[in-house]
């Protein structure tokens, strides 16, 4: 185990801590409403930027990533909160130990999620970790996969980031001009 390891298991021990603290509803609710909003964030992205946009006057280069964060963020509240009513109705007919232990399980995922996230990310911009890193780390090729692997699953639902994201540059440049 090196540096690398421990930089990506704090986050998922952490998402394991609190998943076993929350339980397996809501943490199922909240990796449901992680990816609703990410998905979610792009598919209105562009009704997003062109409300910012005609609305509020907005322009700028970064206008798409305020959509998308405010898209983002609306979506994770909407859906934890609806989270919250089912926690209540079905508490009752769950086992608390069990709720418990399946909620750290979906933690861990949560967060090994997010960590895959944030490296398929970077390395977007050509930000990786140091070679040294990733060849002594027992973790990092587990990890790795795990955001691209998800997003393939929802290929179906969301073609591509690309044909969703076709007009947006048109729609800021009209704006900016």
């Amino acid at each position: 185990m090196n540096f690398l390891d421990i930089l990506l298991l704090i986050p998922i021990l952490g998402g394991a801590v609190s998943g076993f603290r929350k339980g397996f509803i809501i943490g199922v609710i909240s990796l449901l409403a992680l990816i609703l909003g990410i998905i979610g964030g792009f598919y209105f992205l562009n009704w997003g930027v062109s409300l910012l946009i005609h609305e509020f006057g907005l322009s700028g280069r970064f206008l798409p990533l305020l959509a998308f964060l405010l898209i983002f963020v609306g979506i994770i509240l909407i859906v934890n909160f609806i989270g919250t009513i089912l926690k209540k109705v079905v508490h009752m007919i769950l086992l608390g130990g069990l709720d418990k232990i399946a909620g750290a399980l979906v933690g861990a995922f949560m967060w090994a999620f997010l960590v895959s996230a944030l490296i398929w990310g970077a390395s977007v911009f050509k930000i990786e970790f140091p070679t040294d890193w990733r060849e002594g780390s027992l973790l990092y090729d587990y990890v790795k996969p795990i955001a691209p692997m998800v997003a393939g699953m929802f290929d179906g639902i969301i073609p591509a980031a690309s044909d969703l994201l076709d007009g947006l540059g048109d729609l800021i440049n009209s704006a900016t001009n």
